[in-house]
C-alpha cells in the first residue's frame, strides 16, 4: 500500500551436519568404533556417551534408554544430540539446536529463516533488509512499511482510523472547507487501508521537520487511485514546496495525462498537448507511481508502475512540446524543495482520489511488493 548475523540455516558457521567432525560425535556410534569403546552397547558404545542420543547422542549416558535415554535430558533435542548443545546433527551449529533449524541462529531462530536476519526475521523476509524489509523487495519502504534504511517520509497507513498526526497536518490556508482527507479499508495490493481524498480542495502536507533531511535529489514512491480517467481540465495530487522560487512544484493531470506544475507562472511540463500522451491512469485501479526530483542537475523523471514517462522529462536538453517551454519559463531553475503534500487541488470536488504506501528517500524504491 499508500510504514544479521549471516548465517547458514541450520547453525553459526554451517558447521558440520551432525556434530563437531561426523554424525553424533567424533565418530559415528562411540568414541572411536561403531557402537562404543569396544562393543556395541558398551561403555560408549551405541547410545553411549558420544552416540546418538546420548550427553552428545540419542538414548541416555551408556545405552539407548539409558539415564539419558531417547527422551531423557539430553537425548533429541538435548544438549548436544538432535538440538543439543553439541556439535552433533542439530546441535549448536546442526539442524535444530542452538543455531540449528529452530535453534538460536537456525531455521526460526536468530539468523536463520524466521530469525534476525533469515525469512521472517530482522533482515529475512519480513524483515528489516528482506522481503518486506527495509530495503528489500517489498521492504520498509516497499509493502508500504513506515520505518527502515533510507527512508526518511514513509507510510502505510496501515495503524490507526486517523492520519498520524506525528507525520501528517492538514494545511487550511487556502480552502479550509473543501476537502476531505480520511483512512479507508482497501489499500493498493490487497493491503487493509489508505487514505481517500474528495470532495475538493485539501492538502495533507507533512509535519514540521519531517523534511528537514531530504536530500536535493530525492524519490517519492506512492500508490493511487482515481474514480475516473483523467480530466482535460487541470488537477494536482502532489506538492512541493520549492525555496528556489518561493513557489509550489506539483504533480497532477492535465489534457488526460499527468504533468508536473509550477505554482508562480503556472508552466507545465510537458505542454499541453504532449500531456495527452503521458500517463494515463485507468479508472478504479491502483498504480505505483515513482516520481525522482534532482535539484542539482536540475532533472525530473516519472514512471507508473515501472515504465517511464518520457513526456514527464526533465532531462537538461530543450525537447519540443517536453520540456523547452518548462526551461524558457523557469531559467537557471534548480529546486530546493522544502516540504511534500498530498491530496487535491484545481479543480475543486471532481476526483474522488486515493493513496496508499507513500516512501520519500535517497535512493529508489521501486514497486515490488
Amino acid at each position: 500500500m499508500f510504514g544479521l548475523v549471516a548465517c547458514g540455516s541450520g547453525g553459526a558457521s554451517g558447521g558440520g551436519s551432525g556434530g563437531a567432525s561426523a554424525t553424533g560425535g567424533s565418530s559415528s556410534g562411540g568414541s572411536s568404533a561403531s557402537g562404543g569403546s569396544s562393543g556395541s552397547g558398551g561403555k560408549v558404545g551405541s547410545g553411549g556417551t558420544t552416540s546418538s542420543g546420548g550427553t552428545s547422542a540419542s538414548g541416555g549416558a551408556t545405552a539407548t534408554g539409558g539415564n539419558k535415554g531417547s527422551g531423557g535430558a539430553t537425548a533429541t533435542g538435548g544438549s548436544s544430540a538432535s538440538g543439543g548443545s553439541g556439535t552433533a546433527s542439530g546441535g549448536a551449529s546442526g539442524t535444530g539446536g542452538v543455531s540449528g533449524s529452530g535453534g538460536t541462529t537456525g531455521s526460526g531462530g536468530v539468523t536463520a529463516s524466521g530469525g534476525a536476519t533469515a525469512g521472517g526475521g530482522k533482515s529475512g523476509s519480513g524483515g528489516v533488509s528482506g522481503g518486506a524489509g527495509s530495503s528489500g523487495s517489498g521492504g520498509a519502504m516497499a509493502g508500504g512499511g513506515s520505518s527502515g534504511a533510507g527512508c526518511i517520509i514513509c507510510d502505510d497507513f496501515e495503524s490507526g482510523t486517523a492520519l498520524d498526526a506525528a507525520k501528517w497536518v492538514i494545511d487550511t490556508t487556502q480552502d479550509p472547507s473543501a476537502g476531505k482527507a480520511e483512512i479507508v479499508s482497501g489499500g493498493a495490493h490487497g493491503s487493509g487501508k489508505a487514505v481517500k481524498v474528495s470532495g475538493g480542495y485539501i492538502k495533507v502536507a507533512a509535519a514540521s521537520g519531517l523534511f528537514s533531511t531530504v536530500p536535493l535529489h530525492f524519490y517519492l514512491r506512492v500508490n493511487m487511485k482515481f474514480d475516473m480517467v483523467q480530466q482535460p481540465d487541470h488537477v494536482t495530487y502532489m506538492m512541493f514546496e520549492d525555496e528556489t522560487n518561493m513557489g509550489e512544484l506539483r504533480i497532477g493531470a492535465q489534457n488526460g495525462g499527468m504533468i508536473w506544475n509550477y505554482s508562480t507562472n503556472d508552466t507545465i511540463l510537458p505542454d499541453y498537448n504532449a500531456a495527452a500522451m503521458s500517463l494515463k491512469p485507468p479508472a478504479n485501479e491502483w498504480h505505483c507511481f515513482e516520481f525522482e526530483i534532482d535539484g542539482n542537475a536540475p532533472a525530473m523523471h516519472a514512471w507508473m508502475d515501472g515504465t517511464e514517462s518520457m513526456q514527464m522529462l526533465l532531462d537538461g536538453t530543450a525537447t519540443s512540446g517536453i520540456d523547452d517551454r518548462w526551461m524558457r519559463d523557469m531559467p537557471g531553475w534548480k529546486p530546493a524543495i522544502t516540504n511534500f503534500a498530498f491530496g487535491e487541488g484545481y479543480p475543486a470536488g471532481s476526483i474522488t482520489s486515493w493513496f496508499d504506501d507513500i516512501a520519500i528517500s535517497a535512493s529508489r524504491v521501486g514497486c515490488t511488493f
